[in-house]
């Protein structure tokens, strides 16, 4: 009985020191921001690397965004985030793909944004995608100007 006693003791000492441990590390959450590049106006965000990408170098016209690597988790939700740095023109991505396959962009109030046309200005795009009943539905929104 106290050979029982003291492991159960040690135990909960254990799983008290990691609760406590646990609540340090999530009051401040953050992400991996990784560098991405056009090719050829396609942007392939490869979740694998992260969901945060900083873009320097402009686009040079519509877009295409394709995130590959994409759990296929049925009632879960990933959000992209995407820093582009934009040119004299802006632009946006009218095409997004997941694995190559195209989806429709629902944008934030239900009409397309407009890119900042200012070289170096940096607009911030990001996507939710839910994954529902085998397929995918991705809402977008756009923050200009930085």
């Amino acid at each position: 009985d106290a050979d029982v006693n003291a492991t159960a003791a040690i135990a909960q000492s254990k799983v008290a020191t990691l609760v406590a441990d646990l609540a340090l590390k999530t009051d401040i959450i953050s992400e991996l921001v990784t560098l991405n590049a056009f090719a050829a106006n396609v942007l392939t965000v490869d979740l694998s690397t992260g969901n945060v990408k900083q873009v320097t170098a402009a686009p040079t016209g519509a877009w295409t965004a394709n995130v590959t690597n994409a759990p296929t988790t049925d009632g879960k939700a990933i959000t992209v985030a995407l820093f582009v740095t934009q040119g004299a023109t802006g632009y946006i991505p009218t095409t997004f793909q997941i694995a190559g396959v195209g989806q429709t962009i629902l944008w934030s109030g239900g009409t397309a944004p407009t890119a900042t046309s200012t070289a170096g200005k940096v607009d911030i795009f990001s996507f939710t995608l839910l994954r529902m009943a085998g397929a995918w539905i991705v809402y977008g929104s756009m923050l200009a100007k930085f």
